[in-house]
C-alpha cells in the first residue's frame, strides 16, 4: 500500500459549516514506502554526541545540527518535522530515508532509530511522533502519558463528498484517505487528553462516556478510550448522539446546535447533532440546561426523562437530579411538565416554571406555555402566579388555568396550566386580576374571603389568592354550598337567585348557580345585604343576625350584617318574614312603597316591594309596630297576637308586638277589624282613631273609616265609642253597638260593657234591651222561668230580678243614657235623641233621674216603685 493514500505535510487551519475553526488542508508532500534493505557498504557507526532520547511516543526536541538516538514505543508511523533535512538511520547507523522537513516511517515497537537534522533553523523545534498505526484501513491511533490534543477532521473534494481524512496528534498532522479508512481506535492514554471528531455528510450515529466516544456513520467506524475532554462535530445528515455521565456530579448544557455533558474528570460535546440523548444513570447529582431555538420549541418533562424539541433537532436528558430549560431563542415556545408517582409539586411564574417530587426537579424558564401534569398518582399540589399585568385565572374540577385577561395587551401571548392536580393555589400580585373557580359534578363548596377563594369538592381543591375579583360557578351539578366572608371595613353584599355578589373592600367575590350562599359579616365595618327575588315564589326571612332569601333551587343567607334590604322586583307571589330581637324593637311597614323595616338594636332589615310581609317580635323589649296603609282600600285585621294590614298589592302583618299602630293613608274605603283575646280587653274608637289594648299589647288604627271590635274570646271587655263633631247615629243591642257619622262607621260586638259620646252636632241613639225569658205578671210579680225547673214567682223589688239574663234596666241621669243587665251595660253620653226599646223579652226596669235630651221608651219598661 502506498504512503502516499495515508499522509501529507504541513496543516492548514479553516472554518467549517458551523464556524469552528478546524484542521482540515496541508501542504502536499509524498511519501514513499520504505522497504528494509542491506546496506552494500559499511557505514561508519553513530557520530560521537548523539543525544539518546529513549522510548519516544510523542517528543518536543530543541532543534540543532546533530543526531538523536531513540526507541519507538509503538508498531506504526515514525514522524519527525522540522525545520531542517532530516536523515533516519537504523540502530547500526545505516540510512533509510532521508527528507526535507518531515519524514513518517512505517517501524514496529521497541527499535532503535537515528535521525540527523542539518540546515535547521534556529531556535525551531523538533517534533517526533510515534502514535499512529496505518498499516491498514482500521488506523490505531495512540496516546501519551501528558496532555494530549487530538482531532479528525475530513477534507471535501469540492462538494459535499469526503476526499481525505485529516488526523492531527497534537501538533503532528496527518492526511488519510477516504478510501483507506474503515475504522479508527485512538487510546488517548494518561494525561488530561482532548480530542475533537468530525462526523461524515451523511448520517451519524455517537456514543459518548466520560474519557470514552464511538462514532459509526457510512464511512467509517470510531472508538476512542481514555479521552478526558470529546468534542464531536455533525457535518450534515440528521446525526445522533447517546452521551453518558459519571458517578460524580455531572452538568449538561444543550442547544439546538451544541450539547456539552461534563464533570469532574470528563467533558463530552457535540455540535450540529439533530438528535442528542443524555443519560445520568451512573449516580451523583446530575444537572442539565437545555437552550431552544429561534422556532417554535417544545419541551416535555417527566420525573425520569426530558426533552426539548421542535422539527429541526431533539434534545433529551434521562435520569437527571435537575433540569432546567430556557426558551431564550423566540417563538411561542411550550413547556409539558409530567408528575411522579409520589407527591409533587408544580410551581409556575411568568419567567419560570418547575416540576418536582423525590428524586427529580424540571424547570422551565421564559417559555410563552407551560402545563404541569398530574397524572401518575400521589398527592400533587400546583402553584399558579400572575404577571404584573391584568390576569385571569380559571380553574375546574380537572384543570386549571393562569393567563392574561382578554383585555390585556399581553392576552393569548402566555399561559400557564395545571392539569389533573388535586390542590391548585393561584397567586395575584399586580393588575386588576380576575379569577373564575367551576364546579365538579358533585357537592362542592366554596369559601371567598377577602384575601382567597376556594373551591373545592372530592379530589379537587383549587384557590385564588389576593385577587381583585374572584367568581365561583356551580354548573356541573351537585348540592353547591359557597361562604362568603367580610372584610374589617363596610362591605356590600348582593344576591338574586342563583347569582351572589360580595364587595370586600376592592375586592369583589361572586358566585353563579350555587344551591345555598352564605355570606358573613363578622371582620367589623358597617356591612349591607341586598336578597333580590327571582320571577317565582320567593321566600325573604330577616332576623337580627341572620336573613335569607329563598325560593325554587336557590338559598341566599346574610349573617351578622348590620343591615339587610330584601327586594321583591323580579315577579312571582313573594313572602317576607322579619323577626326582631330580645331587645326593643320597631317593625315599620309603609304599603304605599311598598316598603317594611325592623329596627333590632344597630341592626336594620328592610323587605321592599313584596306582596306578603309579617313582622314578629321575640319575647323581651318594648316591641312597636306601625303598618302604613295606601290611597286604595286597605283593611285591617287586628287581634292581641296579630296585626294585619291588607292594602290590596300588599299584605303587612305584625305578630306579638306590645304596641302596634296601623295607618290608613288618605283615599280609599278602609276598613278595620279588631278582635278580643280570652283576657280583658278595652277598645276605644273615635273617627279616626281606634284602639284596643289589654294585657301586654295595645293596638291603634288610624284614619279608617269603618271600625269593626269583637269581644268573643271570654274576659270583661269594655268598649267606648265617641262620634264626631257633626250628626251622628248609634245603635246598641246586647250583642252590638254601632256609631255612624258623616264619614265613619264604629262598631262593637259582643262587649261586656259599651259606652258611646256623642260629640257634637244633632245624635240620636237607639238602646235596645238583650233577650230574657222572665215575664212581669203584674201587681209587682215576676215569674223567673227556669230551663229545665219550675218557674218562681218573685215580687218586683227582688234582688234576683237584677242577676238574671235578659232583665235590663233603664237608667238616666244629665246627659247619661244607659241600658244595662247582669251581663252587658250599653251607655250613651251627650246625645240629643235616646231611644230606648223593650222588646227581646226578660222585666226590663227603668230608673230616670234628670235627662238632659230627649228620651223615647218603647215597649213595656216597668217603674219598679209604680209596678
Amino acid at each position: 500500500m502506498g504512503w502516499n493514500k495515508f499522509f501529507g505535510g504541513i496543516a492548514r487551519k479553516r472554518v467549517n459549516q458551523s464556524g469552528e475553526r478546524r484542521h482540515l488542508g496541508h501542504r502536499p508532500v509524498r511519501f514513499e514506502q520504505m522497504e528494509q534493505r542491506t546496506l552494500l557498504a559499511v557505514v561508519p557507526a553513530a557520530p560521537p554526541g548523539t543525544v539518546d532520547l529513549g522510548h519516544v511516543d510523542y517528543r518536543e526536541v530543541a532543534a540543532a545540527d546533530q543526531t538523536y538516538q531513540l526507541t519507538t514505543r509503538h508498531d506504526g508511523v515514525l514522524t519527525a518535522e522540522v525545520s531542517g533535512t532530516i536523515d533516519l538511520y537504523d540502530a547500526d547507523y545505516n540510512l533509510l530515508d532521508s527528507a526535507s522537513q518531515r519524514l513518517d516511517y512505517l517501524v514496529n515497537e521497541g527499535e532503535t532509530y537515528l535521525v540527523t537534522l542539518t540546515n535547521t533553523v534556529s531556535g525551531d523545534d523538533l517534533w517526533l511522533a510515534n502514535l499512529v498505526d496505518a498499516s491498514t484501513t482500521d488506523i490505531v491511533v495512540y496516546g501519551t502519558t501528558q496532555d494530549d490534543d487530538f482531532s479528525l477532521d475530513w477534507l471535501p473534494d469540492g462538494g459535499s463528498v469526503i476526499q481525505d481524512y485529516v488526523l492531527q496528534v497534537n501538533n503532528v498532522e496527518y492526511t488519510i484517505g477516504a478510501a483507506s479508512l474503515d475504522s479508527i481506535d485512538i487510546n488517548m492514554g494518561a494525561g488530561y487528553d482532548s480530542l475533537s471528531l468530525s462526523g461524515s455528510p451523511g448520517n451519524d450515529v455517537a456514543v459518548m462516556r466520560p474519557g470514552e466516544a464511538a462514532l459509526a456513520n457510512p464511512d467509517f467506524d470510531a472508538v476512542v478510550i481514555n479521552a478526558e475532554n470529546v468534542l464531536i462535530f455533525g457535518s450534515g445528515g440528521y446525526d445522533q448522539v447517546v452521551m453518558y455521565d459519571s458517578a460524580g456530579n455531572d452538568v449538561l448544557t444543550a442547544s439546538p446546535t451544541e450539547a456539552a455533558f461534563e464533570g469532574g474528570s470528563f467533558a463530552s460535546r457535540v455540535v450540529d447533532f439533530s438528535e442528542v440523548r443524555a443519560i445520568g444513570q451512573n449516580g451523583g447529582y446530575d444537572v442539565a440546561s437545555l437552550y431552544d431555538s429561534a422556532d417554535d420549541d417544545t419541551y416535555v418533562a417527566r420525573s425520569g426523562s426530558a426533552s426539548l424539541a421542535n422539527t429541526q433537532y431533539f434534545n433529551e436528558v434521562r435520569a437527571f437530579d435537575e433540569v432546567h430549560a430556557y426558551a431564550l431563542g423566540g417563538g411561542d415556545d411550550t413547556a409539558q411538565l409530567y408528575d411522579s408517582s409520589g407527591d409533587d409539586t408544580f410551581v409556575s411564574r411568568e419567567d419560570y416554571s418547575y416540576l418536582a417530587g423525590e428524586g427529580f426537579y424540571n424547570r422551565a424558564k421564559f417559555f410563552e406555555f407551560v402545563t404541569g401534569y398530574s397524572t401518575a398518582g400521589g398527592s400533587d399540589v400546583a402553584r399558579l402566579y400572575d404577571t404584573a399585568g391584568n390576569d385571569l385565572f380559571q380553574a375546574d374540577a380537572v384543570s386549571a388555568w393562569m393567563t392574561a385577561e382578554a383585555a390585556s395587551p399581553a392576552f393569548n401571548t402566555w399561559l400557564r396550566e395545571a392539569d389533573g392536580f388535586g390542590e391548585v393555589t393561584a397567586y395575584a400580585s399586580g393588575g386588576a386580576d380576575k379569577a373564575e373557580l367551576t364546579d365538579s359534578s358533585g357537592n362542592d363548596t366554596f369559601d371567598a374571603t377577602p384575601t382567597s377563594t376556594t373551591l373545592k369538592g372530592t379530589g379537587f381543591s383549587n384557590t385564588a389568592v389576593r385577587f381583585e375579583e374572584n367568581v365561583g360557578n356551580a354548573v356541573n351539578g351537585g348540592i353547591d354550598v359557597a361562604s362568603l366572608f367580610d372584610s374589617s371595613g363596610d362591605d356590600t353584599f348582593e344576591a338574586q337567585g342563583g347569582t351572589a355578589e360580595f364587595r370586600v373592600g376592592t375586592v369583589t367575590n361572586k358566585t353563579n348557580g350555587f344551591e345555598q350562599v352564605h355570606a358573613y359579616a363578622k371582620s367589623g365595618g358597617l356591612d349591607v345585604a341586598n336578597l333580590f327575588d327571582t320571577d317565582a315564589d320567593d321566600l325573604y326571612v330577616a332576623r337580627p343576625e341572620v336573613s335569607y332569601m329563598s325560593g325554587g333551587g336557590f338559598y341566599n343567607r346574610a349573617k351578622f350584617f348590620e343591615q339587610v334590604h330584601g327586594y321583591a322586583k323580579a315577579g312571582g307571589n313573594d313572602t317576607a318574614e322579619m323577626h326582631g330581637s330580645s331587645s326593643n324593637d320597631t317593625f315599620i311597614v309603609d304599603a304605599d312603597v311598598p316598603l317594611a323595616r325592623m329596627m333590632t338594636g344597630s341592626t336594620l332589615t328592610r323587605a321592599k316591594f313584596f306582596e306578603t310581609v309579617t313582622g314578629f317580635a321575640v319575647s323581651g323589649g318594648t316591641d312597636t309596630a306601625e303598618l302604613r296603609g295606601t290611597a286604595g282600600d286597605d283593611t285591617l285585621a287586628a287581634s292581641p297576637t296579630l296585626v294585619s294590614l291588607n292594602s290590596g298589592g300588599m299584605i303587612a302583618a305584625a305578630v306579638r308586638f306590645g304596641t302596634t299602630a296601623a295607618i290608613a293613608a288618605n283615599g280609599g274605603l278602609d276598613t278595620a277589624e279588631f278582635t278580643d283575646s280570652a283576657g280583658n280587653e278595652r277598645f276605644e274608637c273615635s273617627p279616626g282613631i281606634a284602639t284596643m289594648t289589654g294585657t301586654g299589647f295595645g293596638i291603634t288604627a288610624r284614619a279608617f273609616s269603618i271600625v269593626h271590635a269583637y269581644a268573643r274570646n271570654g274576659g270583661t271587655d269594655t268598649a267606648v265609642l265617641r262620634g264626631s263633631a257633626g250628626d251622628d247615629t248609634f245603635v246598641g243591642t246586647a250583642e252590638l253597638s254601632r256609631l255612624d257619622g258623616a264619614d265613619f262607621i264604629s262598631r262593637a260586638k259582643f262587649f261586656d260593657s259599651v259606652t258611646v259620646y256623642g260629640g257634637g252636632g244633632t245624635d240620636t241613639a237607639t238602646l235596645y234591651d238583650s233577650a230574657g225569658n222572665d215575664r212581669y205578671l203584674g201587681n209587682k210579680r215576676v215569674e223567673l222561668v227556669n230551663p229545665g225547673g219550675a218557674p218562681e214567682i218573685v215580687d218586683l223589688s227582688s234582688p234576683k230580678i237584677r242577676l238574671r239574663p235578659g232583665n235590663d234596666e233603664l237608667y238616666t241621669f244629665g246627659n247619661l243614657a244607659q241600658i244595662r243587665s247582669a251581663e252587658h251595660t250599653i251607655q250613651a253620653y251627650d246625645f240629643d235623641t235616646v231611644t230606648a226599646w223593650s222588646k227581646n223579652g226578660g222585666v226590663d226596669t227603668e230608673r230616670l233621674n234628670d235627662v238632659n235630651y230627649t228620651l223615647l221608651k218603647i215597649g213595656p219598661w216597668i217603674n219598679p216603685t209604680t209596678g
